[in-house]
């Protein structure tokens, strides 16, 4: 049976058996879900990610408080994806849908294109949070997923997706 997305990501974050995960990141908002996704599920395992803005290789070592490190990249090149998966570390590549392609048999992947599914996992298997507006409207705008949870969150009773029907 296959995992979902979010599964996949707490199982690649709770061990080191992967060392790299590849998220194909379909368009900015579905990838900025995932980014955000990550910071989120990583906080449950003790997991720092840090995002690196070149693809060049970074050394590791985990931190004075015993978190462990793993790095965030956004990749378009094959070259430098190529590069990244040869080191020791645990990586995760944030990329496109060709790359994605190619590399979907050689790493742990992630396919966006699975971005609704995860959505409404994570807000009923996570946050047990089953309000059909606050789900429609992450679908549609899954970059705003963390702002509209923390929202329901602090007022469940008021809560609306637009500011305007107040």
């Amino acid at each position: 049976m296959n995992k979902n997305n979010i599964e996949t990501i707490k199982q690649f974050l709770s061990t080191d058996k992967n060392k790299t995960l590849l998220i194909n990141e379909v368009s900015e908002d579905i990838g900025c879900f995932y980014e955000v996704l990550l910071e989120e599920i990583s906080s449950d395992y003790k997991v720092k990610i840090n995002k690196l803005s070149s693809a060049s290789l970074a050394r590791t070592s985990n931190d004075l408080f015993q978190d462990k490190i793993i790095l965030l990249y956004h990749l378009t090149s094959s070259k430098q994806i190529e590069e990244i998966s040869k080191g020791e570390h645990q990586k995760i590549i944030i990329t496109d849908y060709k790359n994605f392609k190619k590399y979907q048999n050689k790493f742990l992947v992630i396919n966006g294109y699975q971005y609704e599914k995860d959505i409404i996992y994570f807000l009923k298997n996570i946050n047990n949070i089953s309000d059909e507006n606050l789900i429609n409207y992450c679908v549609s705008l899954p970059y705003s997923i963390f702002s509209e949870v923390t929202k329901y969150r602090v007022n469940k009773s008021g809560y609306t997706t637009d500011t305007n029907n107040k």
